[in-house]
């Protein structure tokens, strides 16, 4: 394993558009000891309507470039390509946030796979969820809108990794990435080198045994973190600690444990983070 940084994610919600939270919240990473820094479109206020708005990109800019961090971004949580009913603003909406990722200076955009079943209609008794023949189109549409995005963020050296869903226990199965391996299939439909996986271990583990996506620091639930590092011995990239803004007194606390686990559980190399 080879480790190019440690990020912490900027927390959506927590910011809720306030860019004067956004440079405290950065000062106290720098403190904290993070190298990276996952920036979230929708969680500094940065689009509107599926466009980037200027005036908030050029504030932005100012304060992120004020900062040594390097950048990664979560793309805005409710994108989705295989919304067939209004593909073309979930399309301008992926094309925004891959030109958010080229103005930032990012090399990453984490894209919350597609959903047969949104979940704004888990619990909504007019909606009717689709059969097998709406859902394979639902599934080409996807494959097809992220070869076109990975031909527009390749030249910018942009990847656009997928992450796997959660599961929920009032919806699924209402996304194919709750399954691994449908992920891992989809990736390989794609066929493009600038589209890869973003590997959420907690997801994963509610996937198969887990119970409560709570998003706390390394260590205080029930992840078998060592089984991890120990399986992703030939990952080569960014570990982000995606936590609540709730366990910010906790954040340095989990950062020097998750680079002891990554020298305990691999070698790593990541004496110079």
């Amino acid at each position: 394993m080879k480790i190019s940084g440690f990020a912490i994610n900027a927390d959506a919600g927590l910011l809720d558009g306030n860019l004067e939270m956004l440079c405290r919240e950065l000062s106290y990473y720098r403190e904290t000891g993070f190298t990276h820094v996952e920036i979230s479109p929708h969680g500094v206020g940065a689009v509107s309507s599926g466009r980037l708005i200027p005036g908030c990109m050029e504030r932005l800019n100012k304060i992120l470039g004020s900062y040594t961090f390097k950048y990664t971004v979560h793309g805005p949580n409710s994108m989705n390509l295989m919304n067939t009913g209004d593909l073309e603003t979930e399309r301008s909406l992926f094309m925004a946030s891959i030109e958010f990722t080229r103005a930032v200076g990012a090399g990453i955009l984490v894209y919350h796979c597609g959903r047969y079943i949104p979940e704004e209609n888990f619990l909504n008794p007019r909606f009717n969820a689709p059969d097998q023949s709406q859902m394979k189109l639902m599934w080409d549409t996807e494959r097809r809108l992220l070869q076109e995005m990975a031909d527009i963020a390749e030249p910018h050296e942009i990847t656009i990794c997928l992450e796997n869903a959660r599961p929920y226990l009032d919806g699924s199965p209402y996304c194919y990435a709750e399954k691994l391996y449908e992920l891992e299939k989809m990736v390989k439909e794609v066929g493009r080198r600038s589209v890869g996986v973003c590997l959420d271990v907690g997801h994963a583990y509610l996937a198969a045994v887990g119970r409560g996506d709570m998003h706390m620091p390394v260590g205080w639930g029930t992840i078998p973190l060592a089984g991890v590092f120990l399986a992703l011995q030939d990952y080569s990239g960014v570990i982000t600690l995606e936590m609540r803004s709730r366990y910010r007194l906790y954040y340095r606390e989990a950062l020097q444990r998750a680079r002891e686990m990554a020298r305990l559980f691999n070698g790593t190399m990541v004496s110079n983070l």
